[in-house]
């Protein structure tokens, strides 16, 4: 019995020294050029380590903060320090989700988050308010809005409990990080829409199935995030130098394209969208803007979750998207999901800016324009690009942008019979 008692002890010092070692690496790696510590830098290193207990925000601007990993607490001082107790912390009780909980507030775990625990977990559970547990990503933080409306997530805690919506109830372009809303689903819901031979032409084909891995998470989680807004462009730098929207930079030939990209696209309001972009490099720049498999990774919509996200955007709310034999189902989604089309949308009720461009080429022929400074410089192949979210009247489910301004590509194979090379589906503008 003695024998084993040293073993046993010996086994937590092992794990002690793994965590302290995760701690102290993430703390070296977070120097700036000065030698002094990048608070960012540190929360985003921090908030990487596997098996941390609950990712910081901004108490890593105080002089300490504390944090559990592996079940382990550790104090982080300013000056990088690190302080550890090798006694196993006892994370808080946390509450079962009920009907009573105020949204926003962390609840236990769901047990089909298997292989998940308090002291080391990828997500952390929050209740919407109303009864509803929302899995949360590591390094991600609730705003606001519930299962009914659309729970809004950011990756900034300095969006946290700030609500998703400005205090005038228009577009809210005050929260400072990249948002994606919470897409609900039960995992039998979750299979793509056949649209039948009656809306193929010219003998198109394409793929119908879903991944088994898509439906393995959305069986787990009880379903996915995707981004509020469309890709925004506002951090991307032209091959000339100048940033897309630029005060006093006009060039008659831009279009934004693979060779003038080279940053993460991002999801806010009031941003200049990709536009003109192949699938290629719509699939990069997606899977650029978050790629860490142990927590968290972003990709291109696929053609199951856009009509999952349709259907949950719709009247009708986890119901099956039909199939192909389904006319009147066809047409019920057709109709619940028309809405909001940029289209039928005044250019007077949009916020932000818009440019003029030639619809044929993606050629810019104007400057970022407020809505309130009208021009009427343009052609019959001319359109209006509006920045992401701008205007209430295309939100639905705290999503903007989904009906319309651009197409979308989703990753959804075409003429799949052809002995031609694959194209993809485009979605977006209208059913």
């Amino acid at each position: 019995m003695e024998y084993f008692g040293r073993a046993q002890s010996a086994v937590e010092k092992n794990k002690y020294a793994e965590a302290e070692e995760k701690v102290n690496l993430a703390v070296l790696g977070s120097y700036g050029a000065d030698g002094e510590i990048d608070e960012e830098l540190l929360k985003e290193n921090i908030n990487k380590i596997d098996g941390i207990y609950e990712p910081v925000g901004e108490e890593v601007s105080s002089e300490s903060f504390e944090i559990i990993v592996d079940g382990y607490a550790f104090k982080i001082q300013r000056n990088g320090k690190v302080e550890g107790d090798t006694e196993l912390a006892t994370p808080e009780e946390l509450p079962e989700n009920t009907a009573d909980i105020e949204a926003g507030a962390r609840v236990q775990l769901e047990e089909s988050w298997e292989g998940a625990t308090q002291a080391k977990t990828t997500v952390y559970a929050i209740s919407d308010g109303k009864n509803h547990t929302i899995p949360i990503p590591k390094g991600f933080y609730y705003v606001g809005g519930t299962e009914e409306t659309g729970v809004v997530i950011s990756d900034s805690s300095a969006d946290k409990n700030k609500g998703e919506y400005s205090s005038n109830g228009n577009v809210t372009k005050d929260l400072v990080g990249n948002q994606f809303v919470w897409i609900p689903c039960e995992a039998d819901n979750y299979q793509k829409y056949d649209w039948g031979n009656k809306y193929k032409a010219n003998d198109v084909t394409w793929d119908t199935e879903t991944s088994q891995e898509e439906k393995e998470k959305v069986a787990k989680y009880g379903g996915f995030y995707v981004a509020r807004y469309e890709a925004g462009t506002s951090q991307v730098t032209l091959e000339s130098g100048k940033k897309i929207g630029q005060e006093n930079y006009q060039d008659d030939s831009y279009i934004v394209s693979k060779t003038t990209t080279n940053s993460k696209p991002t999801s806010k309001a009031g941003e200049i969208p990709y536009y003109h972009a192949d699938y290629e490099t719509s699939k990069e720049m997606s899977e650029r803007m978050y790629n860490n498999s142990n927590y968290v990774s972003s990709q291109l919509i696929t053609g199951t979750q856009w009509d999952v996200m349709l259907n949950y955007i719709s009247n009708e709310t986890n119901k099956s998207v039909g199939n192909a034999n389904d006319d009147t189902r066809y047409t019920d989604l057709k109709e619940n999901c028309n809405w909001g089309n940029y289209s039928n949308v005044p250019l007077d009720d949009c916020e932000g800016r818009y440019c003029i461009i030639n619809l044929s080429d993606g050629a810019m022929k104007s400057l970022w324009l407020n809505n309130t400074e009208k021009s009427n410089k343009h052609e019959e192949n001319d359109r209006r690009l509006l920045t992401t979210g701008s205007t209430e009247k295309v939100k639905k489910k705290n999503l903007y942008d989904v009906a319309g301004n651009l197409w979308e590509w989703t990753q959804e194979k075409v003429n799949i019979s052809s002995d031609s090379n694959y194209n993809y589906t485009i979605r977006g503008r209208r059913l």
